[in-house]
């Protein structure tokens, strides 16, 4: 495959010559002496359409053709992600990435080294402007894959006339932001949207996060670059941010009720539920085929045991559990199979969150196939889920046959 691909955290090196050096009205790009055409792939957004139109503009240049493509972060991820794992040539020639696309793409080797064209304009165009820690963040293993230009600002924005009128503390912490929204309450039927955060993109959710572990006084890397954000501000930052989307209803508000504290998802309770899911989805199949198979039960041999002076449990025991006992391998095999194809319930209950640890097969072979994006680990895994299920009905399957033929 031809590392063709550049990945920077904003556009930056074209060609061996820096692009955002430009000054908008001429392309610091000499004729190339044979005709090139690059694509560019990005995310409109006011700083990369500026980048994507200065790139555009060295299309002017003789023998140089440049096409930009802006589409969603997240349709671009896809498409990246999908033309880079199978192989082959690259379709895009420079691609506007974030820090998580250093290692995801990296790591695979499907992008170019920047390092010997960084060190070559270092100096002309000031690379060292751009800070020690930006420049750690788009290097992966010593090589540099990407010219990082742009971070994140966070705006926090409040009505300064409703805080003025009730003589409100503009908040500096999440803390003093949990106490306003108890003070004006959720549930006041005055305040239509007392408090709001933009996680309309699954990375927004991380940007939050980091926002609040920070606020706390943590951080994701400790001095020794070994992970802290699992330590008790981690924690402590977790269960802060999901008090915001705290699920409620009936079962929810009765724990409370009962316990006197708040419902948590975690990785108990989580499973828990998926486990009394189960139940609940299982039990009236198997009481109503029990019904039916007790139906048939002859009432001759519950009198006959009767006369020989068989009690209750004994009858049960003796009789009933042995009569329906091909119903109980029959329902016993339906919920093997059933079991291999849960989805639905732990996809709704965790998420698809791996803290939670409560993927099935079902679960784990989605999430190669889309969110990982290995299509062919994803049908391995399918095809050796169905030979274990044979594996395990057959022998089932052939008791069953036996007991029939001696019944017989």
């Amino acid at each position: 495959m031809h590392k063709y691909l550049i990945i920077l955290s904003l556009l930056g090196l074209l060609i061996g010559i820096p692009a955002f050096a430009q000054s908008g009205d001429a392309c610091n790009i000499e004729a190339p002496a044979e005709p090139v055409e690059l694509q560019l792939i990005s995310w409109p957004f006011a700083i990369t359409e500026f980048y994507a139109a200065e790139m555009e503009a060295c299309s002017e240049v003789d023998n140089l053709t440049i096409n930009v493509n802006l589409i969603d972060s997240t349709s671009l991820q896809e498409q990246v992600r999908l033309a880079l794992s199978t192989g082959g040539d690259s379709p895009y020639d420079i691609v506007h990435g974030a820090n998580g696309q250093v290692s995801e793409w990296g790591a695979p080797g499907w992008v170019m080294p920047l390092n010997d064209l960084v060190d070559k304009y270092r100096d002309q165009y000031n690379l060292d402007d751009i800070p020690q820690s930006a420049w750690d963040d788009a290097t992966l293993d010593g090589n540099i894959l990407g010219v990082p230009a742009v971070g994140n600002t966070l705006h926090l924005v409040y009505r300064a006339d409703v805080f003025e009128a009730n003589d409100w503390a503009v908040p500096d912490t999440y803390e003093e932001l949990w106490a306003l929204c108890d003070t004006i309450g959720f549930d006041n039927m005055d305040w239509e949207l007392p408090f709001a955060l933009d996680v309309s993109r699954a990375r927004a959710w991380e940007l939050e996060f980091f926002m609040l572990l920070r606020a706390l006084g943590g951080d994701y890397l400790g001095d020794d670059l070994m992970p802290t954000f699992n330590n008790d501000i981690g924690v402590e930052a977790v269960d802060m941010f999901k008090q915001l989307w705290e699920p409620s209803g009936l079962l929810t508000w009765l724990y409370q009720q009962l316990t006197s504290t708040r419902f948590r998802m975690n990785e108990t309770s989580v499973k828990t539920l998926i486990v009394f899911f189960g139940i609940w989805y299982v039990t009236p199949f198997t009481i109503v085929v029990y019904f039916a198979g007790l139906q048939t039960l002859p009432q001759e041999m519950i009198e006959a045991a009767s006369i020989d002076g068989a009690g209750r449990l004994q009858k049960i025991r003796h009789i009933v559990i042995p009569y329906v006992s091909s119903l109980t391998v029959f329902i016993l095999l339906f919920s093997i199979m059933d079991s291999y194809r849960v989805f639905d319930s732990v996809y709704v209950l965790s998420g698809l969150n791996p803290q939670f640890k409560a993927d099935t097969v079902m679960t784990y072979t989605f999430a190669t196939a889309v969110q990982v994006q290995r299509l062919g680990k994803a049908n391995a895994m399918a095809i050796l889920t169905v030979i274990g299920i044979m594996v395990v009905l057959i022998p089932f399957l052939r008791l069953m046959y036996k007991e029939q033929i001696a019944e017989r």
